[in-house]
Order: C-alpha cells, then structure tokens, then sequence
C-alpha cells in the first residue's frame, strides 16, 4: 500500500512542475536566417516604401562614384523631355579622357533620352557633363552660362533635389562622380535618392537593361549606332554574379571610393535595393547579391515580430492563468485524498499492540 508520506511527495512534486509552466518549446526551423557577411565598408538594404531590412555604416559619409549618376539621371527627366535634341559641346572635354566614356564627340545631334542610356548603362562621364550643362541652361534664367556656370547650378541643382527626398548627409560637387574630396553621400543617402529615381518608368526600364544601341548623328551627319553594354554583372547571363531576379541599378569606381553599387530586385510584389559602398572588385557583387537575396526573405525591421493587440478581458468571466487551474484542480484532490485516508482509518483502527 502506498504511505502517506509517499503520496505527499508525489503531490508536492505535482506541484512544483505545474508552478514552474509548461516546458520551452523548440527552436522554430522557419526563423528567418541570419544576415550576410559584407565586405564593403558600408549597406543598406530597404524596400520601395524605405523600411530598412539590412544596415551597415548606413549614415557614415563615403565617395559615392558614379552612383552619383542615379541623381544626375533624376534631374535630366524631371527638367528635360526625352525626346529633346541635345548638341554635344566641349564640356565633354572636361573629363579626363582614360575615364569611362560612351564615345560623344562635339558637334554630335542626341536626344536625352539616349544620353540618359550612355549614362547609366556606358557610365559615360561625357554623357554626365553633356546632361548637366543641358538641364542647368534650361532650368536657369535666360542669362547665358558658361560652361563651369552652368555645371556650378546642376551641383545646386543636385544638392536641393536631394535635401528635398531626405538625403541630407551628402553633398554633390559634379554629375558624375570623379572623386572630389567635398563630393560624398551615405549608403542611407543613396538608398533614397535610388527609390525616388526608380519611381520613374523609364528610368527603371533604363538600368534593366543588359545592352542597348542608340541612335544619334555625328558631327558628319551620318548615322552613329554603338553598342552599350550595361556595367552591371548582376544583369549579364555570363557573368558568374548574374541573379535573374535583379533589376539594376548602377556601378560606380574611383580609387577613392572603392568599388560601389547601388542594386536592385524584385520577386513577386517585393522590390528591394540594396547600396553597397567602398568593397573589393569581386567583394562588391558578393555582397550586393547575398544582400537582395537576404532581403528578399526578410519583413521590415519597424514590423518585424510585431505582436498582435491583446483581447480586452472580459468583465463577466475573468480569465485566470491555466496553472491556477491545475492548482486548483490540485488541491481539490489533495483534500479529497486526505479525508478519504481518515475516513479509512476511522472505520478501521489498528489493533493494539499486545
């Protein structure tokens, strides 16, 4: 027969465990993963509507490159119709010759829209020089502009369009992105002028583009179709950086500032982009890809774990813990236990000893 003793231990052990909660469940297997190692010295990673789903050095003020030339992109279809006919001028020899060019010559007949393909598929410093002096004069009185005057207004220009999308820790001294120790933006920066930029169609269909031939005049007259291949690896099926859900954006390299891309993806409803800053020629396609794939898996930071609102208790059936049920359920039978052990003693008394 079981002692009383033993059945107080039992009961009291009961007890502990129903106190002490349920145990801990385990680990859930869909947790979202852990985020990429990155080699560049500054990213960030947002959705169209800006939540953050990745940072590093968000707000730390680098050399941009030519992803300053997302900017200068903006300023062009926000001022200037597509179809306008530009005549290249001599501000086009205001780059050094060995930098990355599309092969404009003065004297040349192009519209904006071809010029805004040299810029961000060729990376054409020319084609920078050429937009900027082209949006300046036409945005600027009817006073003539040197040239300097002219691209003195478009790095105006450029700084008040991006105080007024929120990037306020850069500041643009040229359209192009040649290094200058006062020309410097943020991954945070970038990130916001690339969203707003991307909003234009035509802008977004531009730097999807894998290659492109235009069509323009040269200073003969006769008919000039290069082929412009987009400097972006992530949109080229030969390159071992190549991600088919990419969408663009745009290169950028100094010696100063590194190797830069500001990228894009898109799965479904989700776009995403991603600003890389001062990595390694190869780090920098490594770190943009593992980015857009992470953030593709990933919900904004803000709404991340979000907890739904708790039920407003009932004031007619107050809800008591599950454990003070056990308890209960539990000392009921305690008290149970314990009159049926005296009942039992009661109808039979032990002998006497002799």
């Amino acid at each position: 027969m079981v002692s009383l003793r033993n059945l107080m231990s039992v009961l009291l052990l009961t007890a502990a465990f129903l106190w002490s909660g349920p145990p801990a469940l385990a680990a859930d297997t869909g947790k979202e993963s852990a985020p990429p190692y990155i080699e560049g010295q500054a990213a960030i990673v947002t959705d169209q509507a800006g939540q953050i789903l990745y940072e590093k050095n968000k707000k730390l003020r680098m050399y941009p490159a030519s992803t300053t030339k997302i900017l200068t992109a903006l300023l062009a279809v926000e001022n200037c119709g597509l179809d306008d006919v530009v005549t290249v001028g001599p501000e086009i020899n205001l780059v050094p010759v060995n930098s990355g060019r599309c092969g404009l010559q003065v004297g040349e007949s192009i519209t904006m829209r071809e010029l805004i393909y040299g810029l961000l598929l060729r990376s054409g410093n020319d084609a920078a020089m050429t937009i900027a002096i082209t949006v300046a004069r036409k945005s600027g009185s009817d006073i003539p502009m040197s040239d300097q005057a002219a691209l003195n207004e478009f790095a105006w220009m450029m700084n008040q369009r991006a105080g007024e999308m929120g990037a306020r820790d850069s500041n643009f001294v040229n359209p192009h992105g040649l290094h200058d120790p006062a020309h410097y933006s943020t991954a945070y920066d970038l990130a916001r002028i690339t969203r707003q930029a991307m909003r234009d169609s035509f802008l977004s269909e531009v730097v999807a583009t894998p290659a492109y031939t235009p069509s323009y005049k040269n200073p003969a007259g006769n008919e000039a179709a290069p082929l412009w291949v987009n400097t972006n690896k992530l949109l080229d099926e030969r390159s071992p950086f190549f991600m088919p859900e990419a969408t663009g954006v745009k290169t950028g390299h100094t010696g100063e500032a590194g190797y830069c891309l500001v990228s894009s993806a898109e799965r479904k409803e989700l776009r995403i982009y991603a600003v890389v800053l001062n990595s390694s020629q190869n780090g920098v396609w490594k770190d943009s890809v593992d980015l857009l794939k992470y953030g593709l898996t990933q919900q904004p930071m803000e709404t991340r774990e979000a907890k739904p609102a708790a039920p407003k208790p009932r004031l007619s059936s107050p809800h008591l813990p599950t454990r003070i049920y056990y308890m209960l359920a539990l000392v009921g039978a305690a008290l149970l236990l314990f009159v049926a052990i005296g009942f039992s003693r009661f109808s039979h008394p032990n002998n006497p000893a002799d």
